[in-house]
């Protein structure tokens, strides 16, 4: 086995998502290298991402993947071959990242390509491998993804989702209806429609929770938090359930979001950068899924925390999400909430 690093560079530049499946090879890391030091390579998302993830980086790099000109990348080079890194564990399949850090550390490391193989469970293997350790059958039961919110807001948010009525005790389930780029140009929607489940699915699953949990007089509110781009989807889904559903406004603050999202009894939406989040805050989640399989990027988390509902399974894939009724989704919904409210 190779001399234990003093100095070890991470590279991840991607979205939220990307940076919340990193998070099981980031635990191994701290446990492995405990005494290291440790810096990033990530883009504006992982910045975002980094107080949250179980790892303290001294430095923290950007490298935007817009970044195109010349001289940015060659000064970025040029302070990562400053830093003398024994050892560099490079996260990107892109054999781009090959010929940029070429000649910086003598023990360097990249994903294989292994078909089938959750993308969490690939970093997994690699960061064994960095270690000289075969990688074991472990996976999502023992090294779940996983992020952290400071107690301080989570009470904070507790606090004021009080003020808008809603109390611990509530059942709250949350809807996330958009994906990112949603809001970008047509070309862009047009190659991935088949990511958006329509409007009048969630408005008619939202009708339909709620009309269930009347009936069982369990206090509950079905909400809805996007971005500013992305709000009249969530209002017209509202206006379509009649109130079911509700657009729901939080303070500012990429933690307050978070806090918001642990707070959910139930996490509903497509393959996004929430959906991971809600399941590595330890959320029960139901995934909806076209073009992707769960079992290569769904949540990393145990079977039991999640349900994963592919368009590929239904009568009509070729309707992308929409494949999906809101009785099928409805119908899922019982098998999750079954402790809280249907015994």
């Amino acid at each position: 086995m190779n001399s234990t690093p003093q100095k070890i560079l991470i590279i991840k530049v991607g979205r939220i998502g990307d940076m919340v499946m990193l998070t099981p090879a980031l635990q191994r890391i701290a446990e492995l290298y405990p005494s290291a030091r440790k810096d990033l390579m990530t883009g504006p998302d992982g910045k975002r991402m980094t107080p949250f993830l179980p790892v303290k980086f001294e430095r923290v790099f950007i490298h935007s993947r817009r970044t195109i000109y010349f001289f940015r990348r060659l000064k970025l080079r040029r302070e990562l071959a400053a830093e003398r890194y024994d050892l560099i564990l490079c996260f990107e399949t892109n054999p781009g990242y090959r010929q940029f850090l070429a000649g910086l550390s003598e023990r360097m490391f990249f994903p294989e390509n292994l078909p089938g193989l959750h993308y969490s469970d690939l970093l997994l293997r690699m960061t064994h491998h960095s270690a000289g350790i075969e990688p074991a059958q472990t996976g999502r039961e023992s090294f779940p993804a996983r992020i952290h919110v400071s107690p301080e807001r989570e009470t904070a948010t507790a606090e004021f989702l009080k003020t808008l009525g809603i109390t611990p005790e509530m059942l709250l389930i949350g809807f996330h209806p958009s994906f990112s780029g949603i809001h970008k140009p047509h070309k862009y929607i047009k190659r991935y429609r088949h990511k958006v489940w329509a409007a009048e699915n969630y408005a008619e699953l939202a009708v339909r929770l709620a009309a269930e949990l009347k009936k069982r007089n369990i206090p509950h509110r079905i909400v809805m938090n996007v971005v500013p781009a992305e709000r009249k989807i969530a209002e017209n889904i509202a206006r379509l359930s009649g109130g079911a559903a509700e657009v729901l406004d939080l303070p500012a603050g990429f933690e307050s979001y978070l806090c918001y999202l642990k707070r959910l009894n139930l996490f509903i939406g497509p393959d996004t950068g929430p959906m991971h989040l809600s399941a590595a805050l330890g959320v029960q989640v139901i995934a909806l899924f076209s073009g992707e399989d769960p079992e290569q990027c769904g949540p990393f988390v145990p079977y039991e925390q999640f349900t994963a509902v592919r368009a590929e399974n239904c009568a009509h894939p070729e309707k992308g999400l929409n494949a999906l009724s809101a009785g099928h989704i409805f119908y899922c919904t019982k098998f999750i909430l079954t402790p809280v409210i249907y015994n």
